[in-house]
């Protein structure tokens, strides 16, 4: 049986690389801005890894949300 990956265990994965990122951010202080910008490349790369993946995530329940809100009986405009 093979192992299908989730929008779910996605967005958990995405997280779990950019908290273990993040707890190596002590090493940051009194370095060169060099490094700092080094380093800063991999957190953004990391957390929009997190943005992308929380996306889609969500889309469906955003989409369902949207068609119900407009398929509303009653609702005036």
């Amino acid at each position: 049986m093979s192992k299908h990956s989730t929008p779910f265990a996605d967005l958990a994965s995405s997280l779990d690389r950019l908290a273990q990122e993040l707890f190596g951010a002590s090493d940051l202080e009194g370095t060169s801005p060099e490094y700092f910008q080094s380093r800063m490349l991999s957190f953004l790369t990391l957390l929009a890894d997190v943005v992308k993946a929380a996306r889609v995530t969500v889309e469906p329940a955003m989409a369902d949300e949207a068609h119900r809100a407009n398929s509303a009986p009653g609702e005036a405009a």
